[in-house]
């Protein structure tokens, strides 16, 4: 009868199996060497690179209801009509995630929003707009108009062309089809142990 036992346990499973998923990338030797869970966000993967380190932050957020679509209001706490309120921004999911922008500064790579379902046309277009650097959406230059007052603290405020930086180190991942109940994780994951395995399977 009781559910929210059950509902917790397979959100932290989808948690599990998208920082596996992670880790698998750590055998192709090319940058990713370590995976953090639950440490800073959802987890973190590190990069070596040029000699030094970059992580990259992730949050992972489902719904069951496959024909849902995030909206801005879920996922960037911002309006389409009343007036903005920065706090809604600060704390919605990729508010959290911008803020490791400002403080990992040049160390922090990319902050990525992983789901398992789609969003609505005005995120489309947003990240397309990220993806170009074009910062010519509307809604994209919500968050560049309420940057300073959310992550920056008083008389440390950045530039235009600092909080576009930041802002390009955005990505929203839809659709991730390893993330549903019914997934293909375990054959990525045999695919991937095998292309690296040491010994003969």
């Amino acid at each position: 009868r009781e559910s929210a036992g059950r509902d917790t346990i397979s959100r932290y499973q989808v948690q599990f199996r998208a920082a596996s998923y992670a880790a698998l990338q750590i055998p192709e030797g090319k940058n990713v060497d370590r995976v953090y869970c639950d440490f800073y966000d959802d987890f973190v993967a590190r990069d070596r690179k040029d000699g030094g380190c970059h992580y990259h932050f992730f949050q992972v957020k489902t719904k069951s209801k496959r024909n849902h679509q995030w909206t801005l209001l879920e996922i960037f706490g911002i309006y389409k009509k009343n007036t903005q309120d920065k706090d809604k921004i600060l704390e919605s999911f990729i508010g959290k995630l911008l803020l490791h922008t400002v403080n990992f500064k040049d160390s922090c790579g990319r902050v990525v929003f992983l789901t398992n379902i789609h969003f609505t046309d005005d995120i489309e277009e947003m990240i397309a707009d990220l993806e170009t650097g074009d910062f010519k959406n509307k809604y994209t230059n919500v968050l560049i108009d309420n940057f300073n007052g959310c992550f920056c603290k008083e008389g440390s405020s950045l530039d235009g062309d600092d909080i576009k930086r930041l802002l390009s180190k955005l990505e929203l991942k839809p659709n991730m089809q390893y993330l549903n109940d019914k997934n293909d994780f375990e054959a990525i994951a045999r695919d991937q142990i095998f292309k690296y395995s040491e010994i003969d399977l």
